[in-house]
Protein backbone atom coordinates (compact mmCIF):
# COMPACT_ATOMS: atom_id res chain seq x y z
CA UNK A 1 0.00 0.00 0.00
CA UNK A 2 3.00 2.27 0.46
CA UNK A 3 4.42 1.87 -2.66
CA UNK A 4 0.77 3.02 -4.31
CA UNK A 5 0.81 6.01 -2.19
CA UNK A 6 4.07 6.68 -2.80
CA UNK A 7 3.93 6.04 -6.73
CA UNK A 8 0.84 8.35 -6.81
CA UNK A 9 2.70 10.88 -4.84
CA UNK A 10 5.45 10.90 -7.33
CA UNK A 11 2.59 10.95 -10.28
CA UNK A 12 0.84 14.05 -8.87
CA UNK A 13 4.26 16.23 -8.79
CA UNK A 14 5.37 14.82 -12.04
CA UNK A 15 3.93 18.23 -13.89
CA UNK A 16 0.51 20.17 -14.13
CA UNK A 17 -1.89 20.27 -16.61
CA UNK A 18 -4.72 23.30 -17.73
CA UNK A 19 -8.06 22.08 -17.93
CA UNK A 20 -8.09 19.47 -20.56
CA UNK A 21 -10.04 19.58 -23.91
CA UNK A 22 -12.54 16.85 -23.68
CA UNK A 23 -13.50 17.72 -27.28
CA UNK A 24 -10.30 16.72 -28.35
CA UNK A 25 -9.71 13.94 -26.03
CA UNK A 26 -12.86 11.79 -25.74
CA UNK A 27 -11.61 8.41 -25.21
CA UNK A 28 -9.53 6.86 -21.92
CA UNK A 29 -8.19 3.43 -20.59
CA UNK A 30 -7.55 2.78 -17.14
CA UNK A 31 -6.22 0.88 -15.05
CA UNK A 32 -7.34 0.63 -11.02
CA UNK A 33 -6.92 -0.93 -7.58
CA UNK A 34 -9.89 -1.23 -4.88
CA UNK A 35 -9.89 -2.56 -1.08
CA UNK A 36 -12.55 -3.17 0.99
CA UNK A 37 -15.89 -5.02 1.04
CA UNK A 38 -17.02 -8.32 2.72
CA UNK A 39 -15.03 -11.49 3.28
CA UNK A 40 -16.10 -14.14 1.06
CA UNK A 41 -13.66 -17.03 1.99
CA UNK A 42 -9.79 -17.40 2.12
CA UNK A 43 -7.49 -19.85 0.40
CA UNK A 44 -4.35 -20.72 3.17
CA UNK A 45 -3.30 -17.39 4.96
CA UNK A 46 -5.31 -15.24 2.44
CA UNK A 47 -8.65 -13.36 2.38
CA UNK A 48 -11.05 -12.89 -0.40
CA UNK A 49 -13.24 -9.75 -0.24
CA UNK A 50 -16.41 -8.44 -2.18
CA UNK A 51 -14.45 -4.88 -2.88
CA UNK A 52 -11.01 -5.78 -3.39
CA UNK A 53 -9.57 -6.12 -6.91
CA UNK A 54 -7.87 -4.95 -10.05
CA UNK A 55 -9.76 -3.26 -12.52
CA UNK A 56 -9.00 -2.60 -16.55
CA UNK A 57 -11.83 -0.31 -18.45
CA UNK A 58 -12.24 1.82 -21.45
CA UNK A 59 -14.26 4.84 -21.25
CA UNK A 60 -15.49 7.75 -23.27
CA UNK A 61 -16.75 11.07 -22.83
CA UNK A 62 -20.32 11.10 -24.10
CA UNK A 63 -21.17 15.03 -23.56
CA UNK A 64 -19.00 17.97 -22.92
CA UNK A 65 -20.19 20.93 -21.96
CA UNK A 66 -17.13 22.91 -20.38
CA UNK A 67 -16.81 22.78 -17.19
CA UNK A 68 -19.21 19.32 -17.07
CA UNK A 69 -18.51 16.00 -18.87
CA UNK A 70 -20.59 12.82 -19.15
CA UNK A 71 -18.57 9.71 -19.35
CA UNK A 72 -19.43 5.96 -19.87
CA UNK A 73 -16.95 3.04 -19.11
CA UNK A 74 -17.12 -0.87 -19.63
CA UNK A 75 -14.90 -3.01 -17.65
CA UNK A 76 -13.24 -5.91 -16.36
CA UNK A 77 -13.15 -6.07 -12.55
CA UNK A 78 -11.24 -9.36 -11.14
CA UNK A 79 -9.46 -10.16 -7.64
CA UNK A 80 -7.85 -14.09 -7.17
CA UNK A 81 -6.04 -16.08 -3.99
CA UNK A 82 -4.03 -18.54 -4.94
CA UNK A 83 -2.31 -20.94 -2.15
CA UNK A 84 -1.30 -24.29 -1.77
CA UNK A 85 -4.21 -25.64 -0.64
CA UNK A 86 -6.05 -24.43 -3.86
CA UNK A 87 -7.29 -21.04 -5.31
CA UNK A 88 -10.43 -18.60 -5.15
CA UNK A 89 -11.71 -15.65 -7.36
CA UNK A 90 -14.07 -13.27 -8.32
CA UNK A 91 -14.80 -11.39 -11.10
CA UNK A 92 -17.18 -9.27 -12.56
CA UNK A 93 -18.17 -6.80 -15.81
CA UNK A 94 -18.76 -3.35 -14.40
CA UNK A 95 -20.11 -0.36 -16.70
CA UNK A 96 -20.46 3.13 -15.28
CA UNK A 97 -21.82 6.53 -16.28
CA UNK A 98 -20.31 9.50 -14.54
CA UNK A 99 -20.88 13.09 -14.70
CA UNK A 100 -17.85 15.48 -14.29
CA UNK A 101 -17.89 18.88 -13.00
CA UNK A 102 -13.75 19.69 -13.89
CA UNK A 103 -11.93 22.80 -12.62
CA UNK A 104 -8.67 23.58 -13.73
CA UNK A 105 -6.53 20.49 -13.72
CA UNK A 106 -8.98 18.62 -11.36
CA UNK A 107 -12.51 16.56 -11.66
CA UNK A 108 -14.81 15.33 -9.30
CA UNK A 109 -17.59 12.96 -10.26
CA UNK A 110 -21.16 11.13 -9.60
CA UNK A 111 -22.75 8.55 -11.23
CA UNK A 112 -23.48 4.76 -11.18
CA UNK A 113 -22.19 1.56 -12.22
CA UNK A 114 -23.91 -1.80 -12.96
CA UNK A 115 -22.35 -4.65 -12.52
CA UNK A 116 -22.73 -7.90 -14.96
CA UNK A 117 -22.01 -11.09 -14.67
CA UNK A 118 -20.48 -11.40 -11.05
CA UNK A 119 -18.94 -14.71 -10.25
CA UNK A 120 -17.27 -16.19 -7.26
CA UNK A 121 -15.13 -19.09 -7.89
CA UNK A 122 -13.02 -21.65 -5.45
CA UNK A 123 -11.33 -24.60 -6.49
CA UNK A 124 -9.66 -25.86 -3.07
CA UNK A 125 -8.38 -29.55 -1.88
CA UNK A 126 -11.79 -29.26 0.42
CA UNK A 127 -14.64 -28.40 -2.69
CA UNK A 128 -15.49 -26.59 -5.57
CA UNK A 129 -17.98 -24.04 -5.62
CA UNK A 130 -19.30 -21.80 -8.59
CA UNK A 131 -21.96 -18.99 -7.33
CA UNK A 132 -23.41 -16.34 -10.13
CA UNK A 133 -24.75 -13.55 -7.96
CA UNK A 134 -27.52 -11.15 -9.20
CA UNK A 135 -25.96 -8.54 -11.42
CA UNK A 136 -26.03 -5.41 -9.15
CA UNK A 137 -26.25 -1.69 -9.13
CA UNK A 138 -23.94 0.76 -6.92
CA UNK A 139 -22.89 4.45 -7.23
CA UNK A 140 -19.54 5.74 -7.19
CA UNK A 141 -17.95 9.04 -6.10
CA UNK A 142 -14.46 9.75 -8.38
CA UNK A 143 -11.90 13.04 -7.80
CA UNK A 144 -9.33 12.78 -10.35
CA UNK A 145 -6.09 15.14 -11.02
CA UNK A 146 -4.87 15.38 -14.85
CA UNK A 147 -1.12 15.98 -14.19
CA UNK A 148 -0.96 16.18 -18.46
CA UNK A 149 -3.73 16.93 -20.63
CA UNK A 150 -3.41 12.93 -21.25
CA UNK A 151 -2.73 11.45 -17.76
CA UNK A 152 -4.58 11.32 -14.75
CA UNK A 153 -4.81 9.64 -11.72
CA UNK A 154 -8.13 8.98 -8.64
CA UNK A 155 -9.16 7.78 -6.11
CA UNK A 156 -12.85 6.63 -6.13
CA UNK A 157 -15.80 5.28 -3.68
CA UNK A 158 -18.16 2.86 -5.14
CA UNK A 159 -20.81 1.67 -2.59
CA UNK A 160 -22.77 -1.81 -4.01
CA UNK A 161 -24.01 -4.48 -2.90
CA UNK A 162 -24.21 -8.52 -4.01
CA UNK A 163 -27.22 -10.45 -3.95
CA UNK A 164 -26.72 -13.90 -3.22
CA UNK A 165 -28.67 -16.60 -4.62
CA UNK A 166 -27.92 -19.32 -1.45
CA UNK A 167 -27.32 -18.72 1.42
CA UNK A 168 -23.67 -18.68 3.09
CA UNK A 169 -22.59 -20.75 6.01
CA UNK A 170 -19.45 -20.29 7.59
CA UNK A 171 -17.58 -22.46 10.03
CA UNK A 172 -18.33 -19.51 13.07
CA UNK A 173 -21.87 -19.95 12.61
CA UNK A 174 -22.81 -16.77 10.25
CA UNK A 175 -25.07 -17.26 7.76
CA UNK A 176 -24.96 -14.29 4.44
CA UNK A 177 -26.75 -14.00 1.97
CA UNK A 178 -25.93 -10.16 0.87
CA UNK A 179 -22.56 -9.11 0.35
CA UNK A 180 -20.93 -5.81 0.70
CA UNK A 181 -18.79 -4.90 -2.20
CA UNK A 182 -17.88 -0.93 -1.45
CA UNK A 183 -14.57 -0.07 -1.77
CA UNK A 184 -12.25 2.42 -1.92
CA UNK A 185 -9.31 2.64 -4.75
CA UNK A 186 -7.13 4.65 -6.67
CA UNK A 187 -6.71 4.49 -10.64
CA UNK A 188 -4.50 5.46 -13.37
CA UNK A 189 -6.11 6.88 -17.08
CA UNK A 190 -4.73 7.78 -19.92
CA UNK A 191 -6.68 10.22 -22.08
CA UNK A 192 -6.28 9.72 -26.08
Amino acid sequence: MKKIIFILCLFLCAGSASAVNFDKKKNLVGLGLSYGGDNFGSAGADELNAGEDASLYYGRVLLSDNPATVQAAIGYKFDTVNASNGDVWFTRYPAELLTFYSFQSFRLGAGVSYHINPVYEEKLDISNNRVKFDNALGFLLQFDFFSHDFLSAGIRYENITYDSPVFWLYSDGTIKKKFDGSSIGFNVNYHF
